[in-house]
């Protein structure tokens, strides 16, 4: 919410409970915290180094460091990305 606010966006956010593993691999997810713009995950090569979807824990890796949840500056990326193709 702060990346979005910091970019003077509208607060457009959807957030979804994944409960089983079933539901993990339907909806692709892969691990906890996972964050998608547009519907693609904001790490996608994060996401290919993992397994397979599933209920785990996820980190990022970033700057040479791992963190427990994204960094705002691989948000903002992702949201710029975004934007960009939206125009294009």
């Amino acid at each position: 919410m702060a990346v979005l606010r910091s970019m003077a966006l509208p607060p457009d956010i959807r957030m979804t409970r994944v409960r089983s593993e079933r539901e993990a691999r339907r909806l692709g997810f892969h691990g906890s915290p996972t964050v998608r713009v547009n519907g693609a995950d904001i790490d996608p090569q994060g996401a290919a180094r993992l397994p397979e979807p599933g209920l785990y824990s996820r980190e990022y890796a970033w700057s040479g460091r791992r963190e427990d949840i994204p960094p705002e500056a691989l948000i903002r990326r992702a949201i710029e990305e975004a934007a960009r193709g939206a125009v294009a």
